[in-house]
């Protein structure tokens, strides 16, 4: 594995009163997807650990979380060795999201009602104002918050811990589908689409916008990913 001077305070600068065995998954989450570590690639903590500036327990840590994320997985006498993740993976983690976020609306749309409505403004005002500073970190993160609300509000502990399984791997390509401004300007007006739809108690229409935004990022994601550095 390549060292890309990553750095402990790097880390700390950037994602700023996180777990450190978090961040170091999120990180090697990014490499693996994008492809950057191949598959069959052996995690070596000695080396990781060198690299992110730690020691080896947040390292061991960092493999534990991916392999539930099903991004390594541990072999006898040999550690923790990158499963890699195919085009057909993420195809089939976006199926799975669209089902359980379609699940979520059937279950707040009927109660939709002014309290909801203003929790999702509060976050569309948000992400629009990322949209105009052209800023995508800002932007993706409030991408996550608006998904992650749609099972708080839902009220079902299942389905918000079926979401949250998808982990590490689903943040990072809710990261990449969106990075550019028009894909900004295309992900914000679907997401305030499927507001003003739950708004209107058009729930089948709202889970169609849903739908159709899963599909979009889906593409983006697939083309930005072929277009990744290897």
């Amino acid at each position: 594995m390549s060292d890309k001077n990553i750095s402990f305070s790097m880390l700390v600068d950037e994602r700023w009163g996180r777990p450190l065995a978090i961040q170091i998954a999120e990180m090697l989450a990014e490499r693996i997807i994008s492809g950057e570590v191949k598959a069959g690639e052996r995690l070596k903590e000695a080396e990781l650990a060198n690299m992110f500036g730690t020691s080896r327990a947040p390292v061991r840590e960092a493999a534990y979380l991916l392999q539930i994320d099903g991004l390594v997985e541990h072999v006898p006498r040999r550690g923790a060795i990158v499963r890699g993740y195919t085009d057909q993976d993420i195809e089939d983690l976006y199926d799975v999201r669209r089902a359980l976020e379609c699940a979520a609306i059937d279950r707040l749309g009927p109660r939709w009602d002014e309290g909801m409505e203003r929790e999702f403004k509060a976050i569309l005002c948000k992400m629009k104002l990322a949209v105009m500073n052209s800023d995508s970190k800002t932007y993706s993160q409030c991408n996550t918050e608006f998904h992650r609300h749609l099972f708080k509000l839902a009220n079902s502990n299942i389905l918000m811990r079926l979401y949250e399984q998808l982990g590490h791997p689903l943040k990072f390509l809710l990261d990449i589908s969106t990075r550019s401004r028009s894909d900004m300007d295309v992900s914000f007006a679907e997401h305030v689409a499927i507001v003003e739809n739950l708004q209107g108690k058009e729930i089948d229409r709202a889970k169609a916008l849903l739908t159709a935004n899963v599909r979009h990022g889906l593409d983006r994601v697939l083309t930005t990913r072929s277009n990744l550095p290897k």
